[in-house]
């Protein structure tokens, strides 16, 4: 799609008019806070993650544009509703004004850093295409559909274990007719339940695109939803899991802006009514227009969008561990048995040192920065991120081309799907979903390789 296309033009100019909108009706109300240069530096945030969303040159759709889709809601229209409505989204917050201003501020550094990174690294780095990758052929025999029949099957049979063979356990994410089996929470456990679930994804991608059998795919698309059915899951885990399936079968997905403002559309509308199933009950079903109109508008107010102020509130209270929390993540994969001073996760480690009577409390991506290493770390982790992604997206559109039929694409859709968990936070959970869905997918490729036809 060319720059000035009419179409183009037109999900452009329609995407700003309804964040205009959505910005003015509650940068307008009379109630809660008004300071105008807390309103204007996020304003300032909204627009311009608007504009590297819609002004991206790297490909269709990137990890570039995927940040910015997680600034314009988690940096940009939730924290406006939070200060309007004088919002804590945690028991224990109080933000002071001058803190909302002052995170906006290093928000619109950092991101102007960010992007100053991105480029500087995407002109940089070398990167090139592998035949084998490209010319990627499938034998496509009996063994191999058994192979996967007996894995997905397994999958499917262990999310029945985990959900006592029950249908709404099967289809739900939460509620009083949900019962699931009690397992050990620990970081090795969910990092193993990370891998397993996700194989028939990444199974059904691979032999969509080089098996040819049909039917066997949409037999391995069915144990995807058995295993993995949209209500079930977190809302981000839905996102995680289908959009790389999304974008392999639909080439409409594929072409300029239509993932982004797909995407967009979701986390204004779907995120929140997918909440819905968090704690579902007969009676939901009920007034169920009602449901949906006041799950839209309490999202943002509630610990979905929490991450703003955890990063508001370790810089308002100057919580620094000086790296401690990073090691935590770089040595993720030592269980605590050995090591019993391990860290814990960035949300939990504040919301016991502040006594926030809550521990789910999720800390984005740029409050990780600043818990480890202060204002420094703020700019070191947005630089860190800008050269990774400027990498994937480098190696994926302009060696590969964007082209899905190559076996570095996966991984590709995984960090674009998956990003979102790395951004929310923490970054120890979010790492133990990217390293565990990638080592899921790289099982499931080994088995393909395994199976390629010599030439």
């Amino acid at each position: 799609m060319k720059k000035h296309n009419p179409l183009y033009v037109a999900i452009r100019l329609l995407s700003f008019v309804i964040l205009l909108g959505i910005y003015f009706h509650f940068a307008t109300l009379s109630t809660g806070n008004n300071d105008t240069f807390v309103l204007a530096s996020n304003f300032a945030i909204i627009f311009y993650a608007w504009y590297r969303i819609f002004n991206n040159q790297v490909g269709a759709y990137s990890l570039q544009q995927m940040f910015y889709l997680f600034a314009l809601f988690f940096y940009g229209i939730a924290p406006l509703i939070q200060y309007k409505y004088s919002v804590a989204t945690v028991r224990g917050y109080f933000i002071l004004n001058d803190t909302y201003l002052y995170i906006n501020f290093i928000l619109l550094l950092a991101f102007l850093f960010l992007d100053f990174m991105y480029y500087v690294s995407f002109k940089k780095i070398k990167s090139s295409a592998s035949l084998t990758e490209t010319n990627f052929q499938l034998h496509d025999n009996t063994l191999l559909k058994l192979l996967l029949l007996f894995i997905v099957v397994g999958v499917v049979l262990y999310q029945g274990f985990i959900n006592h063979f029950d249908w709404h356990s099967f289809l739900l994410r939460n509620g009083e007719e949900v019962k699931r089996v009690s397992l050990d929470s620990s970081v090795i456990r969910k990092l193993v339940s990370i891998i397993i679930r996700p194989l028939p994804v990444f199974i059904f991608i691979h032999y969509y695109l080089w098996g040819k059998n049909v039917l066997f795919k949409s037999l391995l698309l069915l144990c995807v939803f058995l295993a993995c059915f949209p209500s079930s899951m977190a809302r981000l885990s839905i996102a995680a899991y289908y959009i790389p399936i999304l974008i392999v079968i639909s080439p409409f997905l594929r072409k300029t802006y239509n993932l982004v403002t797909t995407y967009m559309f979701s986390l204004l509308v779907l995120f929140p009514i997918f909440g819905l199933f968090r704690n579902f009950n007969i009676g939901i079903w009920l007034h169920f227009k009602e449901r949906i109109m006041n799950a839209i508008i309490n999202v943002y107010t509630g610990m979905t969008y929490d991450s703003y102020q955890s990063f508001a509130f370790v810089f308002q209270n100057h919580f620094i561990t000086y790296g401690k929390q990073l090691l935590g993540v770089l040595l993720l994969w030592v269980p605590r048995s050995f090591w019993a001073a391990k860290p814990i996760g960035s949300g939990y480690t504040m919301a016991r040192n502040y006594n926030l009577g809550w521990e789910n409390i999720a800390m984005n991506f740029l409050g990780e920065g600043y818990i480890n290493f202060g204002i420094l770390g703020v700019f070191l982790f947005a630089g860190t991120l800008a050269i990774l992604m400027a990498a994937f997206d480098k190696k994926y559109w302009v060696a590969y081309r964007g082209n899905v039929h190559t076996l570095f694409a996966p991984f590709f859709l995984i960090m674009l799907s998956n990003l979102t968990f790395l951004l929310r936070g923490d970054l120890m959970f979010g790492t133990t979903v990217i390293c565990g869905t990638t080592l899921s997918c790289y099982i499931v490729q080994r088995i393909f390789i395994f199976f390629k036809k010599n030439k």
